[in-house]
């Protein structure tokens, strides 16, 4: 007898409905455990089955190689995703126009078995990070620039009630300062170190964590409003300073994940970017000790009057990281 289950996740406040058919799930949800939810998802709907995903013969509308083609086919929106071990598509994802709701058919994974060899083997359990990455991670990039936010390359972390978000390139630093926060301010919980969505709803921007993390493993839900967005670096001394807003927009652009398959979501976000530029981004250089998270506690209660840091006290004495 097929298995039936259904689950319910909201990220970034974005509902998503997984409907399993036939699909034996792991039960470890990993890191989407915190974003499992009660209420009815409305926002997409999937449904999950084993199966042999047919190759697609038509040439790709959008394709990250090696990772994911994009394909439309007759009014439907398919995604091609690849096995990096077979380096061939394993999933597929037969999706509606808007990327409201699909079919994804589950086919055989690639594994290294004790010799080394890659093998192809249908698993007797799924994991959820299986099923949906990447997938989820393209269809919120493209629901939320179509409405009110992005996604950025970022850490994020709430503090007193509002969240702070450190942007930059990798080795700029985002992770330590995630470590930084965890071992020194008790007060501070981490959203993310990797990816943070914002959302800009009724005129204010909400900071938003998602099920993938960086280096640090670490994620939360969120839904916190933005005190301020820090485009880091390392530097010898601690210093927050503002810069040409053109210059805060292109750094913001390197930093952000662009949903360059759909125009519409696309112009939109990169107007967004243009206003978080403007009004609500800082350069942060920064030291590698437990003193730059006083400093930026004060820095940003200084900065946000109106979303004013509650400012929780710094733990000290344990070293640099």
């Amino acid at each position: 007898m097929m298995t039936f289950r259904a689950s319910r996740l909201r990220i970034a406040d974005v509902g998503l409905s997984l409907h399993l058919d036939g699909v034996r799930l792991d039960r470890r949800p990993g890191h989407y455990a915190p974003f499992f939810a009660d209420a009815p998802a409305q926002d997409i709907r999937l449904r999950v089955a084993e199966g042999d995903p047919s190759p697609r013969v038509s040439a790709p509308a959008f394709e990250m190689p090696g990772h994911w083609r994009l394909h439309r086919e007759n009014g439907r929106r398919v995604f091609e995703l690849w096995d990096l071990l077979l380096m061939r598509p394993s999933r597929v994802a037969e999706m509606n126009d808007d990327l409201s709701e699909g079919a994804v058919t589950l086919g055989p994974e690639g594994r290294v078995d004790r010799r080394g060899h890659t093998a192809c083997e249908r698993p007797g359990r799924r994991t959820l990070a299986t099923i949906l990455d990447p997938l989820l991670r393209i269809l919120l990039i493209d629901h939320v620039g179509r409405r009110d936010g992005l996604m950025l390359h970022a850490a994020a972390f709430e503090v007193g009630g509002v969240g702070l978000v450190f942007a930059g390139k990798s080795g700029a630093g985002k992770s330590t300062l995630s470590r930084l926060f965890a071992d020194h301010c008790p007060g501070a919980t981490v959203i993310g170190d990797e990816h943070t969505v914002l959302r800009r709803q009724g005129g204010s921007w909400t900071v938003y964590g998602t099920p993938w993390p960086g280096m640090g493993f670490a994620v939360a839900p969120g839904g916190v409003p933005l005190g301020r967005v820090y485009l880091i670096h390392h530097d010898r001394q601690n210093r927050a300073y503002p810069q040409p807003a053109s210059e805060n927009f292109a750094e913001l652009l390197a930093q952000t994940f662009l949903p360059r398959w759909n125009g519409e979501a696309m112009d939109a976000t990169l107007s967004r970017l243009g206003d978080l530029a403007q009004d609500q981004t800082r350069k942060l250089g920064f030291v590698n000790t437990p003193e730059v998270v006083e400093y930026i506690l004060q820095e940003a209660q200084a900065l946000t009057p109106a979303h004013g840091v509650r400012h929780p006290s710094p733990v000290h004495g344990r070293g640099g990281m």
